[in-house]
């Protein structure tokens, strides 16, 4: 959005904006997590293919909300946040349909499983993942840009280039 045309002030990137591109090259930085973002989408493609697996999970959640998994496509970070969420949320049923031989060989649980230090960064991270969808929602609204021009100029609505950040923009 342009907010001044020729004045002596730029506008501000979209916080948005700048905390999606943060938390994406924070993901490329951290293989780890790239590791079992691989092994939570070949778990979750299972379940997605096979309606068998599918009603095991849902007959197995006695106390969980009835949910199914998540898979992510990989754009974003927000659906790998969902997909580490539910699963995270799901644990034990789907630790328990893996565990029925009726329902899955052994030879593919054993390939499906998840290694408890997964499991552990995944209760880690979700609620990190969470505070920043929320902020990044948040930040989504038309609101955003005001509050943070108000923020960085002292609260006259200016964002001056002796102190900005040159050529960014506030986005919609």
């Amino acid at each position: 959005m342009k907010a001044n045309d020729g004045g002596d002030w730029e506008s501000v990137n979209c916080f948005a904006h700048t905390l999606q591109l943060a938390i994406n090259e924070a993901f490329k930085a951290a293989t780890s997590l790239e590791r079992i973002a691989g092994a939570c989408s070949e778990l979750v493609t299972h379940f997605h293919h096979s309606t068998i697996a599918t009603n095991a999970l849902l007959a197995k959640q006695l106390t969980l909300p009835k949910h199914k998994v998540i898979h992510c496509c990989k754009p974003r970070w927000n659906p790998l946040y969902h997909m580490f969420a539910r699963l995270a949320e799901q644990r034990w049923a789907v630790c328990a349909v893996l565990l029925g031989r009726a329902v899955t060989k052994h030879s593919n649980a054993r390939n499906l499983e998840l290694r408890d230090d997964y499991w552990r960064l995944l209760a880690e991270i979700t609620p990190v993942l969470k505070s920043l969808a929320t902020a990044a929602t948040c930040g989504q609204t038309a609101v955003s840009c005001p509050v943070m021009r108000g923020l960085t100029s002292g609260g006259d609505g200016a964002y001056r280039k002796e102190g900005g950040v040159s050529g960014a923009r506030c986005r919609r």
